[in-house]
């Protein structure tokens, strides 16, 4: 089959929800409370419409295989935990369920979908990737050259960067962007694969998706590059021909060429440059967040803390890591083991880890294909970046993830024809409760974020007569709730419950705001240690000089009342 036959086989409505999907890595839209919302949003609704075709062109029942059952369970967990008093608040369980039932989703449809077109979901996938990568490298070579200083009418379209630093285009964040490289480059040999770019063109494409990882300085990326050619040159013979294996050689070769030689290039336009992976690799912090996130995992060993609760556990150990840290604050450990740890204690986490590698192992072990090998490396890309940092907290890679582990599913399965059916309608009003509840999250969410901007200009006395009035949400409850504790005064007299409640928001939404409302609440009530406790740990996030003095701004209810200049949470 030659390209151009191969590229007008695919449905025009097919290639419009692929290229809709890649719109949402390339969203400048990063914006507080809640800086991943809208991309989030965006790929959630493109996938969604991706798989509700998925459903429509395949008309036979669906089947539940040992993976999608333990997916939903995971869903559950949320609940589960929200019923016994370890997670809190009952909006921020729904969303975190809502995650975690379209993550089991993605999986389960992209699984059925191969018994109509083998891989069609992956399709989507790996193509918006390779979309969505093409065109991030050229944003991230547009902020490398220094053109995104200054914000003129075209980079409404593009992020903020400042010379020397790394560029991350739309991404926000250098290293996810690496990923979505990388994810993209795999992108590009699945085109290759199905024949719907040329081998030129695949090649030319690679060599510039290289050149934005080399941009990014990821030591991820380079790390999991250096694994995928000792990989290539221990198992490459099996799925390619020894012309495309040196091709790929000098494609690293290529990368290397680019990663250090960029700087030189820097230099000869007069571009400020970031640090070295040398010197960034200096003082590096990670070793001692796991150390802190393995303490604070012991704390709960046996139920951790709450899903996505991380800094719950970190709280009560951060006096230990004090001097090591300073002012630098983590909410996740920069390794999803640690995290699971942490969310459920280490039994359930060693159970869910267990399966997942017993997963991996078969879907290896079976991998005879070309495709079933793309698929694979892509899950292992994500996988290696999860154990240093966190891509798969969110959506944006955490839905189309389990598609590409929901298409790459059937490989090794011996079961893949059997399992408990679902009908196909039951799947289908599944899909649009989750696009329903979308529905209501975004409109949520816009009330949240403007009153929450509203409220940033208060705190900074930004203009007058602010709009106090808070947004009423339907799903998104505890936002409003967040906001209304910013301007809420400590008093004596609260309750316990009352106090509890005001440390739970805290959890939801850390700012030194909160902290300094948490810290009143308990010292006016009499509880001197704790209060003494949240004082201590409000250095992680403030100098030491004014977390310090947070404990004697509450000495008493007249002192309560002075005015003191707020800082912007």
């Amino acid at each position: 089959m030659n390209t151009r036959f191969a590229i007008r086989q695919i449905p025009l409505f097919a290639w419009l929800l692929t290229i809709g999907l890649a719109a949402g890595w390339l969203l400048p839209n990063h914006y507080p409370p809640w800086l991943a919302f809208h991309v989030n949003a965006w790929v959630a609704l493109a996938l969604m419409l991706i798989v509700l075709r998925g459903l429509y062109i395949s008309k036979e029942s669906i089947r539940l295989d040992s993976g999608g059952w333990v997916l939903l369970i995971l869903a559950l967990i949320p609940l589960a935990q929200y019923s016994i008093g370890l997670l809190p608040l009952l909006s921020d369980v729904v969303l975190r369920s809502l995650y975690l039932f379209g993550a089991a989703a993605a999986y389960i449809l992209a699984r059925h979908w191969n018994r109509h077109e083998y891989l069609g979901a992956a399709n989507h996938v790996f193509s918006a990737m390779a979309i969505a990568a093409a065109l991030s490298v050229g944003l991230a070579t547009y902020q490398w050259l220094g053109f995104a200083k200054d914000m003129g009418l075209m980079d409404i379209w593009v992020l903020p960067f400042a010379e020397g630093t790394r560029p991350y285009a739309n991404m926000g964040q250098p290293n996810q962007l690496a990923s979505l490289f990388l994810c993209g480059l795999l992108g590009v040999a699945w085109a290759w694969n199905k024949r719907q770019l040329s081998g030129a063109m695949a090649v030319c494409l690679a060599a510039w998706i290289l050149w934005g990882v080399a941009l990014t300085e990821s030591r991820t990326a380079m790390l999991t590059l250096a694994l995928g050619m000792i990989t290539l040159f221990l198992f490459g013979k099996r799925y390619l021909r020894k012309s495309e294996i040196t091709t790929l050689t000098l494609l690293f070769c290529f990368y290397i060429f680019c990663l250090f030689g960029k700087s030189y290039l820097a230099k000869l336009v007069g571009l400020d440059l970031p640090l070295s992976i040398v010197e960034r690799s200096a003082g590096e912090l990670r070793i001692s967040l796991w150390k802190m996130s393995l303490d604070a995992s012991l704390q709960s060993p046996w139920g951790g803390f709450g899903w996505g609760r991380s800094n719950a556990g970190y709280f009560l150990v951060y006096e230990k890591y004090r001097t090591t840290f300073g002012g630098t604050y983590f909410e996740q450990s920069h390794n999803l083991i640690l995290d699971l740890a942490l969310w459920v204690g280490w039994p359930f986490a060693i159970f869910f880890v267990g399966l997942g590698c017993l997963w991996i192992f078969r879907r290896v072990r079976g991998a005879k294909t070309i495709e079933a090998a793309i698929l694979l490396m892509a899950i292992a890309v994500l996988i290696i970046h999860a154990m240093l940092e966190f891509p798969l907290h969110y959506g944006y890679f955490l839905w189309p993830f389990f598609v590409l582990a929901g298409s790459v599913s059937v490989v090794g399965d011996k079961d893949a024809s059997t399992g408990m059916e679902i009908p196909r309608g039951a799947a289908a009003l599944f899909i649009m409760g989750l696009l329903i509840a979308l529905i209501i999250i975004v409109i949520d969410y816009l009330k949240v974020e403007e009153s929450f901007s509203e409220l940033r200009f208060q705190i900074a006395r930004i203009g007058r007569d602010h709009n106090e009035a808070l947004p009423e949400t339907m799903i998104l409850r505890d936002w409003p709730e967040a906001i209304a504790l910013a301007r809420k005064t400590p008093r004596p007299g609260m309750s316990e419950e009352e106090i509890r409640h005001w440390e739970a928001l805290l959890m939801y939404n850390t700012s030194p705001l909160a902290l300094r409302k948490v810290i009143g609440a308990n010292r006016l009530n009499g509880k001197e240690a704790q209060a003494q406790a949240w004082a201590n740990r409000a250095c992680w996030l403030l100098p030491q000089a004014v977390c310090m003095g947070l404990i004697d701004e509450w000495a008493s209810p007249a002192e309560s009342a002075s005015s003191v200049k707020q800082p912007v949470p």
